[in-house]
């Protein structure tokens, strides 16, 4: 199983560092969700760059790049989004907006994974080339 930590919903970065002393690192996703160019948060008073440095600290395995306002839009990546994130593209499971043409260009940028759901859920995917 994997635990999904969403900035959407979080309530503190002190209720993330309990979720990451309770559970092992391996099943934990942290998702930086990302609305207009900010960190979405519900609850929080933090912006993406304070949001990396807990990124830095905490050191998770995953983390979903998740851009909402593309989400099921198929305009494309957020590649000035992804661009801020270099530093963590190993890790990257990106999401929001990204088209079947994108995904050989999204690899070549070194990212390994991606949330396809609109194209894939239109048939513009074949689950196959995965």
């Amino acid at each position: 199983y994997k635990i999904i930590v969403a900035t959407e919903t979080l309530e503190s970065i002190e209720e993330l560092e309990k979720i990451f002393e309770k559970y092992p690192k391996e099943r934990i996703i942290v998702s930086v969700d990302v609305k207009n160019n900010e960190l979405y948060t519900k609850h929080m008073d933090l912006n993406l760059e304070g949001f990396k440095e807990v990124l830095r600290r905490i050191n998770p395995n995953e983390i979903i790049l998740l851009d909402i306002s593309s989400v099921g839009t198929e305009a494309g990546f957020n590649k000035e989004l992804l661009d801020k994130f270099d530093e963590f593209k190993d890790k990257i499971i990106l999401g929001g907006g990204i088209t079947k043409d994108e995904i050989p260009l999204i690899n070549e940028l070194g990212i390994k994974k991606a949330l396809v759901g609109t194209a894939l859920h239109k048939g513009e995917i074949d689950i196959s080339i995965f």
